[in-house]
């Protein structure tokens, strides 16, 4: 099989692309022309509870394989991901309603189907974006349907799926979907660079710093934040496990008043924190993050 794909290589072409689901399920025209059970498939064998899962993941931006497309010119078949593609167009299709079984961050939404949930958690799955990599007979004269059948199947055999396990910040992002001053806070430090990136330098490490524009790492200062507006509210003997510090955000977040004037409150101290790191810098004084979230 190698030695086909290998003799066929000057009429393969490949080309890995990101587009959203709205873009690639959105149109009718492009969605019938996709054939996501081609005869070398597995039949669908996810049940609601897994298919539940998968979408929970993708409420929650955690990282999906890519799925793989294979263009015979008249038709596009899924070489990979049929389960992924199948399960996304049966829940937009309203075919499947979410499980308990299957959720495990957002319980809330067990029993809804597409078009039950508030229209800002629909077009979080409109705007998600799927990698996707696709390959294309070219050239002439074009390969046999033989030929191009066994590289089809080549393909499908060296292409395995998965979900990647979620990290903490990608579960606190689920827990926190509808939180005010999260979400407040997220609107300010992406409009504001500089404030975000002043957090930054002085909770987090130089890597953390250089993966800036992830949303990953938007994430994890969002989880450091949450903390440092409960951090000195909290008695020193309690225990500050991740339960009593959910508790007490909850709690903070619950009695919250005025979002900006929390906000420019928390950057003050920040402004000021990183006066002082400035100053020790200079003065090549030694500093680490936790002197920062001790005087924050």
């Amino acid at each position: 099989m190698m030695k086909s794909m290998i003799s066929s290589k000057n009429h393969l072409k490949i080309e890995s692309t990101v587009m959203s689901i709205d873009s690639l399920f959105g149109s009718a025209r492009r969605r019938n022309k996709i054939n996501f059970a081609p005869y070398y498939q597995r039949n669908y064998v996810w049940d609601d509870d897994k298919a539940s899962y998968f979408i929970e993941s993708i409420l929650l931006g955690t990282e999906i394989p890519p799925l793989v497309f294979f263009d015979t010119g008249s038709i596009i078949e899924v070489i990979d991901g049929r389960q992924r593609f199948e399960t996304i167009k049966k829940f937009i299709d309203n075919d499947f309603s979410l499980t308990s079984g299957g959720l495990f961050f957002l319980k809330h939404l067990a029993k809804k189907r597409f078009t039950d949930l508030e229209m800002h958690i629909q077009d979080l799955v409109w705007d998600t974006k799927l990698r996707m990599i696709e390959f294309t007979i070219v050239n002439e004269p074009r390969l046999d349907e033989r030929r191009e059948d066994m590289i089809k199947k080549e393909i499908f055999r060296r292409y395995n799926s998965g979900i990647t396990p979620l990290r903490t910040a990608e579960i606190e992002k689920a827990i926190y979907l509808a939180d005010n001053p999260t979400s407040h806070f997220k609107t300010e430090f992406k409009e504001n660079r500089q404030n975000y990136m002043t957090v930054l330098d002085l909770f987090f490490s130089a890597k953390d710093v250089e993966l800036a524009e992830k949303d990953i790492t938007l994430e994890k200062v969002l989880q450091k934040v949450r903390f440092l507006l409960i951090a000195q509210e909290m008695p020193i003997i309690s225990s500050r496990n991740k339960q009593t510090l959910a508790k007490f955000y909850d709690y903070f977040a619950d009695n919250v008043e005025n979002l900006n004037e929390l906000y420019l409150a928390f950057m003050k101290r920040v402004d000021i924190l990183n006066t002082i790191r400035l100053s020790c810098v200079k003065n090549e004084i030694s500093t680490t993050r936790l002197v920062s979230e001790f005087y924050l």
